[in-house]
Parts: C-alpha cells; structure tokens; sequence
C-alpha cells in the first residue's frame, strides 16, 4: 500500500471558484512532487504573504492541465509497486479534492480516472 499526502494553495476562499496556485503530494516512500501554477487570476497580497509565493514565479510555472497530469504520473509511477493507493490531505473530502475537481472542470481536464 502506497500513501500520498497532499497539499493544495488556492487564491481565494471559495473551493468552486478558487484557482489552485500551488500543489505537493509527498508519497509515504519519501518522493516528493511539488510545483507552481501559472493562474489566470490574482492572488491577493494577503494570500501571498501567508503562503510565501512569488508572482513573478508563478507566471513563469507551467499550466494546471501540465501539473496535473504531472501528478498523476507522480502517483501512478509509485502505483505499480503496490496494489492499493490511499491519497490523504488534511481537508481531503472537504477542500483538496473539491478544489482538484472544480480546477480540472474549469480547465477542461478529464477527470474520470479520479475515484473517492
């Protein structure tokens, strides 16, 4: 069994509306997948100074459609030496995965391989 910790960064408080900025997923072998997003939208100063980031780095990231799928691959290359994937975040149900879902929809990403 493979475990996956992950972490999204958002630009505003809505989970349907936001824009995820920034996202790590840290396997329980130790491998770590982190990058920036190039959004379309602001982030607030406030938003800025509480998660560090640098909006000049984030216009210069790739897009969410490319991490994302860089992320899959991140997942399903540690997948194939075990026969069950348990993904968690500290808000998994209640704000990662939403905020992953709506993301995907609005940039017209298939998420179909995405199962709770």
């Amino acid at each position: 069994m493979t475990i996956f910790y992950i972490d999204t960064e958002y630009n505003d408080g809505n989970l349907y509306t936001g824009d995820i900025f920034e996202l790590a997923c840290l396997s329980c072998n130790g491998y770590l997948f982190h990058s920036f997003i190039n959004i379309p939208t602001d982030v607030s100063r406030y938003v800025q100074k509480l998660c560090d980031v640098d909006l000049s780095k984030l216009r210069k990231s790739p897009s969410f459609n490319d991490v994302i799928t860089n992320l899959i691959e991140f997942i399903t290359k540690e997948e194939l030496y075990n026969s069950q994937t348990i993904l968690m975040g500290h808000g998994a149900f209640l704000t990662d995965f939403p905020l992953i879902v709506t993301n995907c929809i609005r940039n017209s990403y298939d998420h179909s391989s995405m199962k709770e």
